[in-house]
């Protein structure tokens, strides 16, 4: 950090920039995250496999330059964003650049991001899991059902019927009932 602060130094651009390494809670984050035009993810490590910030960037309609990694090429290959190589600033810079010299990219990627952005808040995926627990419960799913005869030590499988009751898993784990659906 202290590194990034003396070379805003030597290159005259520390009045432009702002290093904030305070702590955001999910509203806050979201609150920054809506000033932004564009956000930025250059993550160092390989080991990166997803990123909150990039799913809050994208639910929040603004579109993102990223490191590679497989969570930023799989939500940004529809052009909400872009992706460029680990440990290379050069290519960082000027994927920014490009993005914010070129008004009509920066517009095509902000309405890819708020396109598959509506679906990503946290309210969408809750309505979403609501919209599926109410479809299973008017079907009644139907299961299988295992119980384990003790004698023998083996699983005997039942006909498939209606599950009326949902089996706590200590049940499950202490071997006297199982459920597996057969859809």
């Amino acid at each position: 950090r202290r590194m990034l602060i003396a070379r805003t130094e030597a290159h005259g651009v520390s009045s432009s920039v702002t290093f904030d390494d305070s702590y955001r809670d999910v509203p806050s984050l979201t609150r920054l995250i809506t000033t932004a035009s564009l956000v930025v993810l250059p993550y160092d490590s390989h080991d990166q496999v997803t990123s909150g910030v990039l799913v809050d960037a994208i639910a929040a309609g603004r579109p993102v330059v990223a490191t590679a990694f497989p969570h930023a090429m799989e939500l940004l290959a529809s052009g909400a964003g872009t992706v460029v190589a680990h440990a290379d600033p050069v290519a960082l810079a000027a994927a920014v650049r490009d993005v914010a010299a070129n008004g009509a990219r920066l517009s095509a990627m902000t309405t890819e991001a708020e396109r598959i952005g509506s679906s990503l808040s946290w309210s969408a995926i809750a309505a979403m899991y609501g919209d599926q627990a109410r479809v299973d419960v008017q079907r009644e799913r139907p299961v299988e059902v295992a119980e384990h005869a003790p004698d023998t030590g083996r699983w005997i499988v039942g006909e498939a019927q209606r599950m009326h009751r949902v089996v706590p898993r200590r049940e499950r784990r202490a071997g006297r009932c199982r459920a597996v659906d057969v859809d």
